[in-house]
C-alpha cells in the first residue's frame, strides 16, 4: 500500500509545488467586468497564439538570442509596437489577429526544418540549461555554465532513476513516466524557461533520488520485498 501511493503523493506535490509558485496567497478569481466593457467575458485567456507566433514565425528565424531573453521578440511588454497595437485594438483581437497571423504563416511558410531543428534545442535547453556557449550569451547569463552542470547532473540522475524504476517496479513508474513526457510538450514548441520546470520537478527529485541511492542500499530492500510478496502469495494459495 505504500510503494503504490507513491505516485498520488508526487501529483499532489506538483500540483501544490505549481501553486506555491505563483505566491503565497491563494489565486484570486479574475473579476468578471461587464460586458459592455469589455466585450466577452473569458475567466481562462489563452495566449497560446501569441506565443506560437512570437517564438515561430514572424522574425524569429532570424533570431539568435537566448531563450530566457524575450527582449528581441514581438510581445506587447517588450515592444512599443505590439504595445500600441495591442492597446488599440484590446485583447481579444489583438490575440485574434495573432492567431490569424499564426496560421496564415504555418500554412504558406511552415520552414519545418527551422521549427524542427528548434523544438529540439528547446528540448536540449529543458533537460540541460544548454543553448549557447557563446560570448554574448555568457555577457547575458553569467551563471549558464554552472546551471548547465546542475540541470545536467539532474537530468542524468532522473534518468538512472527512470532506469531502475522501469527494471524493478513499472507499475509505479508510469505516472512518473507521463507527466515527465507530456508537460513539456508545450515548451518544446513555444518558450523553454527553466522555470517553467517548477511544477514537475517534485517528480523529477524523486526520480533524481532514486538513482543517487548507493546500490548497496536498494538491493536488500528489493530482496525484503520480493520476499514479502513470495509469502504473500503462498498464503493466499
Amino acid at each position: 500500500m505504500r510503494t503504490k501511493a507513491v505516485p498520488l503523493v508526487v501529483l499532489g506535490l506538483c500540483v501544490a509545488h505549481a501553486g506555491s509558485a505563483r505566491g503565497a496567497e491563494p489565486p484570486q478569481p479574475a473579476p468578471a467586468r461587464p460586458a459592455v466593457v469589455s466585450g466577452p467575458v473569458y475567466f481562462l485567456r489563452d495566449v497560446m497564439p501569441l506565443v506560437m507566433y512570437a517564438e515561430n514565425f514572424g522574425n524569429a528565424p532570424f533570431d539568435n538570442s537566448s531563450p530566457p531573453s524575450a527582449d528581441k521578440e514581438p510581445y506587447p511588454p517588450s515592444s512599443p509596437v505590439e504595445m500600441r497595437k495591442f492597446l488599440s485594438m484590446g485583447e481579444t483581437a489583438y490575440l485574434a489577429d495573432k492567431h490569424a497571423a499564426y496560421l496564415e504563416q504555418f500554412h504558406n511558410h511552415p520552414h519545418y526544418s527551422f521549427l524542427i531543428i528548434k523544438a529540439l534545442r528547446r528540448l536540449v535547453y529543458y533537460w540541460t540549461g544548454y543553448w549557447s556557449f557563446s560570448a554574448e550569451e555568457l555577457q547575458a547569463q553569467p551563471s549558464t555554465i554552472g546551471n548547465c552542470f546542475y540541470v545536467i547532473c539532474i537530468t542524468l540522475l532522473m534518468l538512472r532513476g527512470l532506469g531502475r524504476f522501469w527494471r524493478f517496479n513499472r507499475a509505479n513508474l508510469w505516472p512518473y513516466l507521463v507527466l515527465i513526457g507530456i508537460f513539456p510538450i508545450t515548451y518544446y514548441i513555444t518558450k523553454p524557461l527553466m522555470d517553467y520546470r517548477q511544477p514537475i520537478e517534485p517528480a523529477i527529485v524523486v526520480l533524481a533520488v532514486a538513482g543517487a541511492i548507493p546500490w548497496r542500499r536498494i538491493r536488500p530492500a528489493l530482496a525484503d520485498a520480493r520476499s514479502s510478496e513470495r509469502i504473500g502469495a503462498e498464503r493466499a494459495s
